[in-house]
């Protein structure tokens, strides 16, 4: 189930033309949160998920760089995958 979701990403940034290095950020982002979410689908994921994993960044030393390419990452993959729709509408780009 994962890697569906890693490859909708992948194939998402093809359609929009992307660039390589973008895609392998929001790949990398997107799959150090699946890691971080354990056993839950992404079909379940809410923005309170999202949110928790980047205060858990921030407050593991995460700089508010990475933590902003995650955000983008996480809005990105909400936009392009099959996450419950309408949850993340009020997350920040």
């Amino acid at each position: 189930m994962n890697e569906d979701f890693i490859n909708q990403i992948v194939e998402e940034c093809r359609i929009r033309n992307v660039t390589e290095k973008t895609t392998r950020i929001y790949t990398y982002n997107a799959t150090r949160f699946l890691e971080w979410a354990g056993d839950k689908p992404a079909s379940a994921f809410t923005l309170n998920d999202a949110r928790e994993y980047i205060l858990y960044r921030r407050n593991n030393g995460a700089s508010p760089a990475y933590c902003n390419s995650m955000c983008s990452a996480l809005s990105f993959s909400s936009d392009t995958s099959f996450i419950s729709p309408g949850i993340w509408m009020s997350f920040p780009e």
